[in-house]
C-alpha cells in the first residue's frame, strides 16, 4: 500500500512539473525554438491533448507542487480554476 500512495504522489509531482514545463513553452513560445508552426503541433507530437496541457499550465500557475500533491490534479484543478495565479507570469 505504502507503494501505491509513494507512486500517486510522484504522479502528481510529475504533472505539476509538466505544467511548469508547458506554461513556459507557452509564455515564451518556444514551441518554434522546437520547430512547431504552433503549439497544437508539439502538444501532438509529445501526446498531449490541447485542454489537458492549458489544465496543467492552470494548475501550475495557481497552485503549489505541495498542493497538488496532498490534493490531487483533478481537485488541484477545479481550485485553480477559482484563483489568480500565485506567481507572476514569469515564474
Amino acid at each position: 500500500m505504502a507503494e501505491l500512495v509513494a507512486q500517486d504522489r510522484a504522479r502528481r509531482r510529475a504533472a505539476f512539473r509538466i505544467g511548469q514545463c508547458l506554461a513556459e513553452i507557452h509564455r515564451k513560445r518556444l514551441w518554434a525554438n522546437l520547430g512547431h508552426a504552433r503549439l497544437e503541433e508539439l502538444l501532438a507530437e509529445i501526446g498531449i491533448g490541447r485542454a489537458q496541457a492549458f489544465k496543467l499550465i492552470a494548475i501550475a500557475e495557481r497552485s503549489t507542487a505541495e498542493e497538488v500533491e496532498h490534493l490531487g490534479v483533478e481537485a488541484a484543478y477545479a481550485r485553480a480554476v477559482r484563483r489568480r495565479p500565485t506567481r507572476p507570469r514569469g515564474f
